[in-house]
């Protein structure tokens, strides 16, 4: 895949956006966590590293079996609509968090578009959400929402009210996006399975697709990081990928998700790489490592004063990459 021209305006090397879903975020937790990451006051992690990253966030959160997290049209919509104002959302998780008995609605999603329109919040990227019980999710099987017919079908008012980019449930382990890469660096890259797995889907690839599935990987498509995909209502959107791995995605794991390691791979690649990740309480956080993935950004601040690591919000380099492919009109 050749580039259109430079990647990056001199001197940066490579980019960076975190794509961070908001499932167990509360209010609390976003001020907490942006405070050292989005601004420069003092906190008790040291003074902020004002870096431009943003969140996700819900319009609804109906599953019950879900901790506490912040919904804008379920209790929290001043507060998140402040969150906007910062700069701090630039992603729609879906609409909301929902359950098997209680699923999304087309007249649901109508009404949270409504909402944001009438208080002037305009997102236009959007990240899938959970389980099967998620059926709004667009490009995903199983979920209706590019379905016409179903009734959670909201590809159409989705557009409508300006979203642009959509992440498919889709990762990648490939370090650098927007650069020349092989379907064997993909499958190599698979590094928590078995290596018999890996050579055996690296061969299965040229010639046959539901094979590589059946060995648990999502086939290699190829390594832009924005690309045209078609709905299966017949709309075009604008998909990304998103690096990382399943259950390697929260504060927690983002030292080893973002380490020294990691983001020198991706300085050398040249290329641009949105994260997956989530900043809601985990299960295996502690005071200790809680501390120790949010310092990992102080790494990325490093790279970025020095010039070297251009970090921007995911919709920003989403846009960047997408103009220069020639896919924004």
């Amino acid at each position: 895949m050749a580039p259109a021209g430079p990647s990056f305006s001199a001197p940066y090397r490579a980019a960076l956006a975190l794509s961070i879903d908001c499932d167990g975020c509360t209010l609390e937790r976003l001020h907490e966590v942006f405070r050292y990451w989005a601004t420069d006051e003092a906190t008790p992690l040291g003074k902020g590293l004002a870096l431009p990253v943003a969140a996700s966030m819900f319009a609804y959160s109906r599953n019950p079996a879900a901790p506490p997290q912040a919904a804008y049209l379920d209790g929290d919509r001043e507060g998140l609509r402040e969150a906007c104002g910062r700069g701090w959302i630039d992603t729609l998780h879906t609409i909301g968090d929902f359950a098997a008995d209680r699923p999304c609605t087309r007249d649901l999603a109508s009404r949270a578009f409504e909402a944001l329109e009438a208080d002037g919040v305009r997102l236009n990227v959007w990240t899938n959400h959970g389980g099967p019980e998620n059926v709004q999710c667009l490009l995903k099987e199983g979920a209706g929402g590019d379905v016409p017919g179903t009734p959670s079908y909201l590809s159409d008012l989705a557009e409508a009210y300006g979203i642009r980019f959509v992440w498919p449930s889709e990762l990648t382990p490939v370090i650098g996006q927007d650069r020349e890469a092989a379907a064997a660096e993909y499958y190599a890259r698979h590094e928590e399975r078995a290596g018999i797995a890996r050579l055996a889907a690296r061969a299965a690839h040229p010639w046959c697709l539901p094979a590589v599935r059946a060995l648990g990987f999502e086939p290699y498509r190829s390594n832009r990081l924005v690309e045209r995909r078609t709905l299966r209502d017949g709309r075009t959107m604008l998909a990304f990928r998103r690096y990382g791995r399943w259950r390697h995605d929260t504060i927690s794991r983002l030292p080893s998700i973002l380490s020294s390691r990691t983001l020198d791979a991706l300085v050398s690649s040249g290329g641009a790489m949105v994260v997956y990740l989530h900043i809601g309480r985990s299960a295996d956080e502690t005071p200790q490592n809680f501390r120790d993935g949010m310092k990992t950004l102080d790494d990325v601040a490093r790279r970025f004063a020095e010039k070297t690591l251009w970090v921007a919000r995911t919709a920003d380099l989403l846009r960047h990459s997408a103009e220069r492919e020639g896919l924004w009109t």
